[in-house]
């Protein structure tokens, strides 16, 4: 579950914690491939844009459907992952009085995490999530765009 948190601890002298939880490494792999075709194929369409090739062309319009598919669901899955995140880091962002299960309370850490003040951040996810559903989106476009295109290249220039 993605989560960035800094912890402002009261001591003499101050302290900081700071918890960052990531995406997970399957997920991330994932991402980097979609991203790579994606923009593969958006190469393929600039390349038939500037040689007037409807190999290209045509390279791009089979790929874009599948690909702009996939970041939108990607980005929607991951904003769903940052929401879940949020309601499941309840305890710990909002609300430290309910953290009795952690094993801070094991450490002795609990009473004085209670008395500090916790800034919990997901934007940066939030943001991932949301471009690759613009890119999604944008690609998508570009599809339709490329259809008008590709009528207009010239037979002889296959």
């Amino acid at each position: 579950m993605p989560i960035y948190a800094s912890i402002a601890v009261k001591t003499q002298p101050d302290s900081y914690i700071q918890l960052n939880c990531g995406w997970e490494t399957a997920c991330s792999q994932l991402r980097i491939c979609i991203v790579l075709s994606a923009l593969y194929a958006t190469y393929k369409a600039y390349l038939s844009i500037q040689n007037e090739n409807k190999k290209d062309a045509d390279a791009f319009l089979q790929a874009a459907p599948i690909i702009a598919f996939l970041l939108i669901t990607t980005g929607l899955f991951d904003i769903l992952a940052v929401y879940d995140s949020g309601n499941d880091n309840y305890g710990l962002c909002q609300n430290f009085t309910e953290a009795k299960g952690f094993e801070f309370e094991k450490v002795g850490l609990l009473d004085l995490l209670q008395r500090s003040r916790i800034n919990c951040g997901f934007s940066l996810f939030w943001t991932i999530g949301l471009l690759a559903c613009v890119c999604g989106c944008a690609i998508a476009h570009s599809k339709a765009i490329m259809l008008k295109y590709r009528q207009s290249i010239a037979v002889g220039s296959l």
